[in-house]
This record gives C-alpha cells, structure tokens and sequence, in this order.
C-alpha cells in the first residue's frame, strides 16, 4: 500500500488527498515496526510521516516532541470501550 500511494502521491503531488494517503501508510507501517520489535526502523518511517504531514498541513495531534521521544511506547487503547468476542 504504501508504494502504491507513494506513485500515486508522485504522479500528483499537488494533491493534499494523496499526500495523506503516503502519511497514513507510513503511519501504520511505523506503528507495527515499532510494535514488533523494530523501533529504529519504525521511528524512522513515522518521522517521514510527520514530515510529510507538516507540509501539507494535516493535524496528526500528535505533540511536538513525540518524533523525538526517547520513552517507550504506549500501548493504543482501543476507544469504544471493551471488545467483546
């Protein structure tokens, strides 16, 4: 997905929407680095995002500081409560 979305954002790169795609890919890919044991390399792509998203303006609500945080990660909670089988 994400290099699908990166040619894409490429071929238009007037194109806020498909900016966002390339963020939300790397977004992703960067949290399951991250997450499974490969911080360095999900950092990275993370930081890719956040850049990308400054350039075009989009909100991650994320603080400033997180791209440079040397503290664990939270684990994300899920936000409709409980899951339930």
């Amino acid at each position: 997905a994400l290099t699908i979305s990166r040619r894409l954002a490429e071929a238009d790169p007037v194109n806020v929407g498909k900016q966002r795609d390339v963020v939300i890919s790397l977004l992703q890919l960067g949290q399951l680095l991250s997450g499974t044991g490969d911080r360095e390399r999900g950092q990275a792509l993370l930081n890719e995002a956040i850049e990308i998203a400054r350039q075009i303006g989009l909100d991650l609500g994320l603080p400033e500081d997180t791209a440079h945080s040397n503290q664990p990660d939270r684990r994300r909670r899920w936000p409709f409560g409980r899951r339930r089988p």
